[in-house]
């Protein structure tokens, strides 16, 4: 009964633990210095509660009726704790606003208090082991086996709560209730206990006093121990990250792999220890074991990534969702399994090591909980950021190899026996360590996880030889890479754990210009301007074009990602060196919830909402932070992806915009959305667009994109408030930091991807009413110009709106424009493609006649397609037809342009070598820009 009670006392607790870590993610942040409060406060208080477990005061009572009290106190603090948490937020506004000049005081009297907070019902949990133990344990000889049963049941529960809360309890029911639910399990144990209790015979020997208080050898293997095993923790999940994602169920998955292998390695060492008459040298066995695995499997990391992918394409792709959690359990298993086996075989040894110990469960719990709040804090603040991963592996396993010399050095053996065995051992390890592969940086930052539906561009992205890493960092959150050749020939994209964030090519630039100039024109006034997310930084640098801009605060969760902005500064203006920006790395939500700053526009750019913690960034909690922190009239933009979306998700996302916000306007550009959200009426008088355009810096940028005139920023546009509220009209679903529906729906939506043309069907809903919003929206508009532009000019991308784009002007306009001669001129996919190829083919024709005149005339009409494929070769052969009439001026302009669109792309540079007959100091000059993008680059 006892052990039934503990196995399900492992799930309560563990759900208990993932819901308050997610609660309070809300008040810490999403970035490593809040979850790392949230684990070292977790561990702290575990190990805190097995050392108070052996104090007689606690060891008078009835072991079974203390285990029920203890439940008792746990299922109170699991009632209490989420309005406990919502408490904190005043307080910690106060605390940011009184030391907001000291970020490293702020974190720390953020750890305090959260430290207080969950150090009670913790401490709680923390006893349950060593009581439980007390309870069934017979003679002293029994402690390691009842010792290491219990432990391996209570982490099979725990695992059974790492895969409750994460696909079944907190998608279903929230974090409130899924606690509440929890707590009440809680006090049904209590109750079965209590119930049991009478009927109950201690098996425990007499109570002892006087237990060992001086740290010994053995605690500091236990220690170090405990260290490796969660720091090799953290290097696994950051390395099977970029192989999964980021979602919570890649997450959920990883840590029940774990956890499966400590609980069944704790099971695995009973057995063991009833095989193996030396425990001393068990314990040895087992530390090579982690260390030899732990490096071998270092080898098969290359290949993860495609053994992930073919291994989910054979068990049927996304034809059932449970084949996603299949494919990642299996892989994590090949990684995580075989080392955590060993581990958690450790502790029943230990128990066994600890002869003279009274309370060996307490002991040996105690320091393996404070070692790992060590390796926790090492392995992310310091190691993994400083080394990466294969030298974080590497070095965690030496750490291993150390432990395991040391304990030979320790056998009663003579001593030239333990020194040959010592250097063989140092060997094998040295020859194996330089014999196992390094970890290909490369290989992993494919994004595998973004292709598991997309076979073409898995293979694309596999077979592509001439990708190369120009910058790799593991920064305290994730790892950030800058890829040259990313998307196109030369162009450099921007990846943060291996999912594009960014790429410097027209087409996926546009949606950050619109990011940064959509809220700017729209907004009364710029003094005040925040963007969430920098990314490659083309967002706050069009931020930075406005006039009237006085400080600009950027909020960026990663450093690292702000290092690497110095790549693409040719693309984005430097804003981080403009002395009105103020770079703030830290989580952007907490950053707005505890300032008492308020701001014109907030333009935000998060991770997609799949990512674990990025849906709080999309949820009514948040956007009422961000009423709070408007000005009047005020403006905010936020982006909002389409294709990895369900229709229906989307509805969801944008019926929970407009929850929060009087009003809203949507805008598109292929995959991407862009959405204005304000508390005033949203309105762009014609004059003011016009006068934007007239402004050169902000003229230059959006020309660089292909928008060169006001009708053509209109042509972007959807939707405003009344077309929304048609939209999401029946729409019950709502993204909170209570419901975190948004998170686990879209997870499951970017493997799901069974809905056809979802763009269209998240478009063509809002299309009625647009002719009309748009006359509202932007008054004085010249009508007919604009309305024929539109016309003939719908979203090439989308072929599915068109007709609807005509039907919703015919009822707007009636017949008062020929709308139907001008929608048979539209130009479509087809037709511009057709026009880009046969213009080209007649280029290249003229080339070879000669005639180059006619030649730079139809190159120049083509350069004015900067999102058309192929534009880097239609910019180097105008650049051969310039040079040829002797326009050397006009052919350096587009090799200016071309290094800025393609900077990777060897060719520009050499074609500038060569206008400008450049030698000696200017020469050098030129190979230097290029050796910032091409390593090798030769002239």
């Amino acid at each position: 009964m006892i052990s039934a009670c503990f196995l399900l006392s492992g799930a309560t607790s563990l759900v208990l633990e993932i819901v308050w870590a997610k609660k309070l993610s809300y008040v810490l942040g999403n970035s490593l210095y809040g979850s790392s409060t949230v684990v070292a406060a977790f561990m702290a208080g575990l190990a805190l509660g097995a050392y108070l477990s052996r104090l007689p005061v606690i060891r008078r009572r009835s072991p079974v009726r203390l285990y029920a009290a203890l439940q008792v106190l746990i299922a109170a603090g699991g009632f209490a704790s989420i309005p406990m948490i919502d408490m904190l937020e005043p307080l910690f506004a106060l605390l940011h606003q009184s030391v907001s000049q000291s970020h490293g005081i702020f974190l720390l009297l953020r750890f305090s208090v959260v430290f207080a907070l969950v150090m009670v019902p913790v401490t709680l949990m923390g006893m349950t082991l060593p009581v439980v133990v007390e309870a069934i344990r017979g003679s002293r000889d029994s402690v390691p086996k009842f010792g290491g049963i219990l432990y391996g049941l209570n982490t099979l529960g725990a695992v059974a709560g790492t895969l409750a809360a994460g696909y079944l309890l907190i998608p279903a029911l929230g974090l409130l209730k899924a606690t509440w639910l929890i707590a009440a399990i809680d006090l049904s144990l209590a109750l079965v206990l209590i119930l049991s209790a009478k009927h109950f015979t201690p098996a425990g020997v007499p109570i002892q006093t006087g237990a060992r208080t001086k740290m010994a050898f053995m605690d500091a293997v236990i220690l170090f121990s405990g260290l490796t095993a969660i720091a090799l923790e953290v290097v696994w999940f950051r390395f099977l990250v970029n192989v999964f994602g980021a979602s919570t169920y890649a997450l959920t998955n990883m840590l029940a792999t774990y956890l499966v292998g400590i609980a069944l390695g704790s099971l695995l060492g009973v057995r063991l220890l009833n095989r193996h008459a030396d425990k001393f040298q068990l314990l040895v066995y087992l530390q090579l074991g982690v260390c030899f695995v732990s490096l071998l499997s270092i080898a098969l990391y290359n290949f993860i990534p495609d053994i992930y992918v073919k291994l989910y394409w054979w068990l049927g792709g996304n034809a059932q969702f449970h084949n996603l959690f299949i494919a990642q359990f299996s892989v994590a298993v090949i990684i995580v399994l075989p080392p955590t086996l060993l581990f958690g075989s450790m502790f029943p040894v230990f128990l066994a090591q600890e002869k003279s110990e009274r309370h060996p469960v307490s002991r040996v719990y105690t320091y393996n909980t404070i070692g790992g709040i060590f390796g926790s804090l090492l392995a992310g603040f310091v190691i993994l950021p400083n080394f990466g991963i294969d030298l974080s592996l590497r070095l965690f396993v030496t750490i291993n190899m150390l432990l395991a010399l040391v304990l030979i050095f320790k056998r009663n053996e003579p001593v030239r026996q333990r020194l040959a065995a010592q250097f063989a051992l140092i060997t094998v390890f040295v020859l194996v360590s330089v014999l196992t592969p390094r970890i290909d940086t490369l290989w992993l930052n494919r994004g595998v996880f973004m292709l598991l539906n997309n076979e073409t561009a898995y293979q694309s992205i596999s077979s592509q030889d001439n990708r190369r890493i120009l910058f790799q960092r593991e920064g305290l959150n994730g790892s950030v890479a800058v890829v040259a050749n990313e998307g196109g020939p030369g162009d450099l994209g921007l990846r943060v754990s291996s999912k594009p964030v960014a790429v410097t090519g027209e087409s996926g630039r546009r949606h950050l210009l619109l990011l940064g100039h959509l809220p700017m024109m729209f907004a009364p006034a710029h003094a005040d301007v925040a963007v969430i997310g920098f990314g490659t930084g083309i967002t706050t640098g069009a931020v930075l074009n406005y006039p009237g801009v006085g400080r600009l605060d950027v909020l960026e969760l990663e450093e690292e990602v702000l290092a690497a902005s110095d790549f693409f500064t040719i693309k984005n203006g430097d804003p981080l060196n403009d002395p009105r920006t103020r770079v703030n790395a830290e989580d952007g939500r907490i950053f707005l919830t505890y300032t008492d700053r308020r701001y014109d526009v907030i333009t935000s750019d998060p991770i997609s909402p799949w990512v674990a913690g990025a849906s709080s960034l999309y949820s009514e909690d948040f956007y009422k932070n961000i009423k709070r922190r408007m000005k009047d009239g005020g403006v905010f933009c936020q982006w909002l992806q389409m294709g990895d979306y369900a229709s229906q998700t989307y509805r969801g996302v944008i019926a929970t915009m407009a929850g929060s916000f009087g009003h809203l306007a949507v805008f598109n550009f292929g995959h991407d959305s862009v959405i204005l959200a304000s508390e005033s009426p949203l309105r762009l008088p014609w004059g003011r667009l016009q006068g934007y355009f007239d402004h050169s810096p902000i003229a230059a940028e959006l020309a660089s994109n292909g928008i060169e005139t006001p009708a053509q920023m209109l042509n972007f546009f959807i939707a405003a408030t009344r077309q929304v509220e048609g939209y999401i009209a029946g729409t019950e679903l709502s993204n909170s930091d209570d419901s975190v529906w948004l998170e686990y729906q879209m997870a499951r939506d970017l493997v799901s991807r069974r809905e056809r043309s979802v763009i269209a069907n998240i478009i063509g809903p809002m299309i009625a009413g647009r002719m009309a919003a748009i006359q509202e929206i932007f008054p004085g508009l010249p009508l007919k110009s604009t309305t024929e532009y539109l016309v003939k000019n719908p979203p090439i991308f989308i072929p599915e709106v068109h007709e609807l784009i005509l039907s919703d002007a015919r009822q707007a306009l009636g017949q008062a424009y020929p709308l139907q001669e001008w929608f048979e001129q539209r130009m479509t996919l087809e037709k511009k493609d057709a026009e880009i190829r046969q213009l080209w083919e007649s280029a290249q024709q003229n080339v070879s006649a000669q005639n180059f005149i006619l030649a730079q005339q139809q190159l120049e009409a083509l350069l004015g397609e900067v999102i058309a494929d192929g534009y880097f070769w239609i910019g180097i052969e105008y650049v051969r037809v310039s040079l040829a009439l002797g326009h050397s001026d006009k052919a350096l302009k587009i090799v200016e342009r071309l290094q800025r669109m393609s900077p990777a792309q060897p060719l520009a540079y050499q074609a500038e070598i060569q206008i400008k007959n450049a030698s000696g100091e200017a020469l050098e000059q030129i190979i230097s820009r290029a050796r910032k993008f091409i390593p090798d680059f030769k002239p």
